[in-house]
């Protein structure tokens, strides 16, 4: 009787460690989910991102005087990225932007604020004191509608003025913020205004859009706090290049006419009537003039 005993006691505790071992094996292999654990703040979801793949996360402080901070995560699974700590924060107010840096998410997502849209005007507000402990946030990158470089066409830009102290506004609070290359992106649009692609501005203030094809485009860079105008280009057979340069001042970024593909509203021009009134006559202007709408399309040319 004592040996059953023992043989089922033996049997038992090799069951054990089996199943002990078993799921040992399964935990080393299996990627954790990024929510799981007390320090997550944040989660950045988009079906492109792959672990291993690293994102970079903005932190702009809305006080008098705009701060930025940039930390980098890596994604530990797939389809998304912990969030799970903050740089030291000045108690206040903060937007919160999230952008891939690498793998197929880099080409195929765009820069997006908490609140999922890529413009700081229309983005969510946090407060410090609440990015501590839950709710977890979760910013939901938008998807380039166009993140394939199959034309033969490209823009080749430029932005001056790095360091460039600028004034701006958010709601009824202006905002002092020194103009930074590392935190502006570069938004390409369609004619009709729909976000295309997003790049970086270099450390050079170069930014590229190439493998493009013949059409209307729309240039705008995108910087925390800070108005940047839109320049608008035409690529044809006979431009099959634009260099759209832009130049920060005091009062946010301008657009700068260079080529004969980029086209911008001169201040030269006269109106009229104003507003118009189905019928409008230009002075001012010689050649072919053409009229955009406010999101880039077309609505009109005349010689």
């Amino acid at each position: 009787m004592k040996l059953r005993q023992t043989f089922y006691y033996a049997t038992a505790i090799l069951l054990l460690a089996i199943l002990g071992l078993s799921s040992l094996a399964n935990a080393q292999l299996r990627t954790p989910p990024p929510v799981d654990g007390p320090d997550v703040l944040g989660i950045v979801r988009h079906p492109l991102i792959a672990r291993g793949d690293t994102l970079s996360i903005d932190f702009i402080g809305l006080g008098n005087t705009v701060s930025f901070q940039r930390m980098i995560i890596r994604a530990t699974g797939n389809t998304e990225a912990a969030i799970g700590s903050t740089p030291v924060l000045v108690p206040g107010r903060y937007l919160i932007r999230a952008a891939a840096m690498s793998g197929a998410a880099n080409a195929g997502t765009l820069p997006t604020y908490l609140g999922n849209v890529i413009n700081w005007a229309t983005a969510t507000e946090v407060a410090s004191d609440s990015l501590v402990g839950r709710p977890i946030l979760v910013i939901s990158l938008l998807s380039a509608r166009d993140s394939m470089s199959n034309g033969q066409f490209s823009l080749a830009g430029t932005v001056s003025g790095n360091g460039m102290s600028v004034q701006t506004s958010r709601g009824t609070t202006t905002h002092t913020i020194p103009f930074s290359y590392s935190a502006t992106n570069a938004i390409l649009s369609d004619a009709l205004g729909r976000p295309l692609r997003s790049v970086r501005v270099q450390a050079n203030g170069a930014f590229t859009f190439s493998g493009l094809q013949v059409g209307n485009y729309s240039v705008k860079l995108e910087s925390p706090i800070v108005s940047c105008a839109t320049s608008i280009v035409q690529l044809s057979a006979t431009t099959p290049t634009a260099t759209p340069r832009f130049a920060a001042t005091a009062s946010g970024v301008q657009a700068v006419i260079t080529s004969v593909g980029q086209k911008a509203k001169a201040s030269s021009i006269q109106v009229a009537p104003n507003p118009a009134m189905g019928e409008i006559k230009l002075s001012g202007a010689k050649g072919w003039a053409s009229i955009y709408n406010t999101l880039g399309g077309k609505v009109a040319e005349a010689n």
